[in-house]
């Protein structure tokens, strides 16, 4: 509770505290030093939590929340070493969750942080590979789509436009978020026409599509 009412006090003083706590403590005091970290937004700490989140011998828990913590802070240094556990097989451990559906916990929670970034070309392949993968399950596909629109890769756009046909509801929604989060504008139409009804009847799908939308924040839409 203390750690907790030192990053709400918002003092960035605390800055020293909490990298103290870093170095002395464990388990749930430790994580909620990271998560206190975040909340307090200070560019200070980020090779810190970097240094977090790339220490293999950490917890996941610990990982995941220094993660997180970058998402908030929102330096951009952090986008490549987030970028790398996204590629990284190592990091991906599959678990059933209650539906009987593989999922991957830890590296579902690099892609939440990982959308508060534009990241590196390197990321589209490997996402690519894990949408087309009989193997993976609709959490994981949708998840990895919405990475693609982050990447600044000349494949993404056409894959996304492909993926906004996919079959499967989940995949068509993920994908038009991502053009919207990714504001890859060349496919400012196609969410145009899903919006309006013209190539899409599913109403979630449409809706995501204004999301969409309304992440390109193109006046010409509204």
């Amino acid at each position: 509770a203390c750690v907790t009412a030192l990053a709400l006090i918002g003092d960035k003083k605390a800055n020293a505290v909490l990298l103290n706590i870093l170095r002395t403590e464990t388990g749930y005091i430790y994580q909620n030093a990271i998560t206190a970290l975040g909340t307090l937004k200070s560019v200070e700490v980020v090779p810190e939590l970097i240094r977090i989140l790339e220490e293999r011998g950490a917890e996941a828990n610990a990982r995941t929340r220094a993660a997180t913590a970058l998402a908030a802070i929102g330096d951009p240094r952090a986008a490549e070493p987030i970028a790398r556990r996204l590629v990284d097989e190592s990091e991906y451990a599959v678990a059933l969750d209650e539906d009987g559906l593989k999922r991957n916990w830890t590296w579902e929670a690099f892609v939440t942080a990982a959308r508060s970034f534009q990241l590196p070309v390197f990321v589209a392949p490997k996402m690519i590979e894990r949408i087309e993968n009989p193997w993976e399950e609709r959490p994981i596909k949708a998840a990895a789509t919405i990475v693609l629109g982050l990447c600044n890769s000349p494949q993404a756009p056409s894959e996304l436009r492909k993926l906004l046909a996919s079959p499967i509801v989940l995949i068509r929604q993920a994908a038009a978020i991502s053009i919207g989060e990714g504001k890859v504008r060349e496919l400012k139409d196609d969410l145009v026409k899903i919006m309006k009804g013209e190539t899409e009847k599913n109403h979630d799908v449409r809706r995501s599509a204004t999301q969409g939308l309304g992440e390109l924040a193109d006046a010409s839409t509204v």
